[in-house]
């Protein structure tokens, strides 16, 4: 992971190595130290065979705590995403399937505390999905859930 004060000079914060493989989801996770000014983060992404990617940058301005599940998993008609927020905000909702193609999406508003948004999900196939949540900071979460 590398952040930057000016979204352009990165530097490296942390590293963390590889587990799995591409057929595989595996989530990684790292905690830093909250800050109240504006910092750049982007991924870097080494390969086994050494080609290097760079994820989107994204810009995080003080500490906002947002945790989220989806229920029932697996799901037939109505998902529930549950987010629970310090702070009032807005975002985007986005349905992935597992070849990466946005299905849905649609724009939600959240109050501080408890959040129960509703999904409907009925019109997908069976199968494995992904529920992107990103909010009005650029900061995104991902879910996993199933359609029976």
């Amino acid at each position: 992971m590398e952040q930057s004060r000016d979204g352009i000079a990165f530097r490296t914060v942390a590293t963390i190595e590889a587990q799995g493989d591409e057929q595989q989801t595996t989530t990684y996770s790292k905690s830093l130290p909250n800050s109240e000014e504006i910092s750049y983060f982007r991924l870097r992404l080494e390969d086994f065979d050494g080609q290097i990617q760079y994820s989107k940058v994204l810009a995080i301005q003080g500490a906002c705590h947002l945790e989220s599940t989806v229920y029932p998993n697996p799901v037939t008609e109505q998902l529930t995403l549950s987010v629970q927020a310090e702070n009032a905000g807005s975002g985007v909702i986005t349905i992935v399937d597992a070849l990466g193609r946005q299905l849905q999406t649609r724009t939600v508003d959240w109050n501080s505390g408890f959040n129960a948004i509703q999904i409907d999900v009925s019109d997908l196939a069976s199968g494995l999905y992904f529920i992107h949540y990103t909010n009005a900071g650029e900061r995104t979460m991902v879910e996993r859930f199933f359609k029976g």
